[in-house]
């Protein structure tokens, strides 16, 4: 049925009335922080592993770490985070394996600059970091070839992929995001109550530089808002593109087990494996649901979720992870 003439105005009238609310709830949240403030940060990180549905293991871990705003301009803000090292205990058991004395780094300082134009942040004490992350491998290393020199070929067929992967900027940053992106994700986004704001980031695949980019496909919703309060629910969703990162990893895990097998690998061995790797399939999503003080800028609490699934032959697992955040 058509509008009349005359009725479409008061049509258009009532239509925007009802709009108004709805446009009025957008908001960006833009940081009023201060150099020299400073926040603590509580983690509770839960983990649970599963394998055609039967869990197999589950493990808690808590974390700390302290926030301090730095300095502040027009253009950026620098913030300096000292948070505990969360593979501190994983390398204690290990030393008491080994029968080693490792002294792995126990905490770790992280320097970053958050641009306030679209609130991009980088960590730009990457290299300094990830010297520190690889002291402690290192120190693994050296400890085995000590004592138990035999597993030195397959230790070194196993570490190097790895080491070499944390001599690259975005797998730096990548260790801490789960822990620590929740503190600037929100801000300076225009996020509205019942409009999800889509966003795309593509990175370097860092097993295949080479090789297609990775994508990460991220969807922000505005939950609540009380503006009153200075109270806002985000919530976001990411769904990553798996092929191009699946497809190298592929290829780094050939890489590790011809470099183990060295010239000893058959040809029904190199068949099996071409098998194996073909069938495999990874799959991996997050949630964030993040409580901000809109006022401030500082979150007051997140709870974020990782789904992380394979299947390999036909077997199946995956593994489930929530940290929560809690920020004083």
């Amino acid at each position: 049925m058509r509008f009349s003439t005359l009725r479409w105005p008061f049509a258009a009238a009532f239509s925007l009335l009802l709009l108004s609310p709805a446009i009025s709830q957008e908001l960006v949240i833009k940081p009023k922080w201060k150099a020299g403030e400073t926040r603590t940060v509580w983690l509770t990180e839960v983990s649970k592993s599963y394998e055609d549905g039967v869990l197999t293991e589950e493990k808690e871990e808590r974390l700390d770490a302290k926030v301090k705003v730095m300095s502040e301009d027009a253009e950026r803000i620098m913030l300096e985070v000292d948070i505990r090292n969360a593979m501190l205990k994983q390398f204690m058991e290990l030393s008491d394996k080994l029968g080693a004395e490792l002294d792995p780094w126990k905490r770790l300082i992280l320097r970053y600059r958050i641009d306030k134009n679209d609130g991009s942040t980088t960590l730009f004490n990457w290299e300094d970091v990830s010297e520190r992350i690889l002291s402690s491998y290192e120190q693994v290393r050296r400890s085995i070839r000590k004592t138990e020199p035999e597993m030195v070929p397959m230790l070194d067929a196993t570490l190097t992929p790895i080491i070499e992967l944390y001599r690259k900027q975005e797998v730096v940053e990548s260790l801490f995001a789960n822990q620590l992106n929740f503190l600037t994700a929100c801000l300076y986004k225009p996020l509205n109550e019942g409009k999800p704001l889509e966003t795309v980031e593509t990175a370097g695949n860092p097993f295949d530089p080479s090789g297609p980019q990775l994508t990460m496909n991220s969807t922000y919703h505005l939950d609540a808002f009380d503006r009153e309060n200075g109270r806002a629910t985000v919530r976001i969703d990411e769904k990553m593109d798996t092929e191009a990162f699946r497809n190298a990893m592929r290829a780094m895990m050939e890489s590790v087990v011809k470099s183990m097998a060295g010239d000893k690998m058959t040809k029904q061995q190199q068949q099996e494996m071409d098998s194996v790797l073909a069938s495999m399939v990874f799959d991996l999503s997050t949630s964030t649901t993040i409580t901000m003080d809109t006022n401030k800028g500082w979150p007051v609490r997140s709870v974020h979720s990782t789904n992380g699934s394979y299947s390999v032959e036909g077997r199946k697992g995956n593994t489930e992870t929530t940290i929560t955040a809690e920020v004083r």
